[in-house]
């Protein structure tokens, strides 16, 4: 699982930009095109990502529940970073 454990380490820093961003947004009350710009990015970044992971899964043939894990710690890696990104930075900001 050498590629699920590259792409996770890819969208943990997609998950740092985007929390990065939107403290910056939300707290330093600046205007809110950067959250706004990241997450469009991100989105449009992440809905090719995960057809081509899913369809090289299924090429590979791996079992149902490998894919499930696979494809459910892909899409928690980014949402997660971003939070305990945002999360440092209010910590670290007051």
């Amino acid at each position: 699982m050498v590629s699920t454990t590259g792409l996770c380490v890819h969208s943990f820093a997609d998950g740092i930009a985007l929390g990065a961003s939107l403290f910056m947004s939300f707290e330093e009350n600046s205007s809110y095109g950067l959250g706004f710009s990241v997450i469009v990015a991100l989105l449009v970044h992440k809905i090719p990502e995960a057809i081509s992971f899913g369809s090289f899964l299924v090429v590979k043939n791996t079992p149902r529940n490998q894919k499930i894990a696979a494809v459910g710690a892909l899409s928690l890696a980014a949402p997660m970073t971003s939070f305990l990104t945002y999360l440092a930075l209010a910590i670290q900001n007051t």
